[in-house]
């Protein structure tokens, strides 16, 4: 997957966009300057665009794993990343795009986290409350994926080939 750098370019570019879009979208609905009901139209896209992100950085770091990891007890190699796998995975994402993905996940964390439980129909009113869970909810998991997805794309090469040099 890393080597595919034309798809890395078009994913995270929208995933971008889109995280954008919904936290500026959702932000003027917060201040009252759009109504919530308006944007109940962005849930489906906004789900579809997250999970596709965060397939190809599952992808991704399924990947760097199955590499980092060979010949490893199964034991070690299901553990999981860590701190050392992160640093490595976001390397050669550019300090912009890492910390401010991480900067817009931590506020969208701070603004969900008074939320409790939301359930939505789409043919129930979209409230505020539903902009929280609905909008903000995928485009923080879209912002907390982006630098992998990142530095995969800027990477010299791909997984496979850093481990046979």
């Amino acid at each position: 997957m890393s080597a595919r750098k034309s798809l890395l370019l078009l994913v995270e570019r929208c995933g971008i966009f889109s995280g954008l879009l919904c936290v500026s979208l959702g932000t003027l609905a917060s201040l009252g300057v759009i109504a919530p009901s308006k944007l109940s139209i962005l849930v489906l896209p906004e789900m579809v665009i997250t999970f596709v992100v965060a397939f190809v950085m599952i992808r991704v770091v399924n990947e760097y794993t199955a590499i980092a990891r060979a010949g490893e007890p199964w034991w070690r190699k299901a553990r999981g990343i860590n701190s050392e796998d992160i640093k490595i995975l976001t390397r050669w994402c550019p300090p912009w795009e890492k910390y401010g993905s991480w900067v817009v996940a931590g506020v969208l964390i701070a603004v969900l986290l008074p939320g409790g439980h939301v359930s939505w129909s789409p043919g129930d009113p979209f409230q505020l409350r539903e902009v929280r869970a609905l909008i903000f909810g995928p485009a923080l998991a879209i912002f907390f994926v982006i630098p992998y997805i990142a530095s995969a794309r800027r990477m010299p090469g791909s997984y496979a080939d850093r481990d046979s040099k």
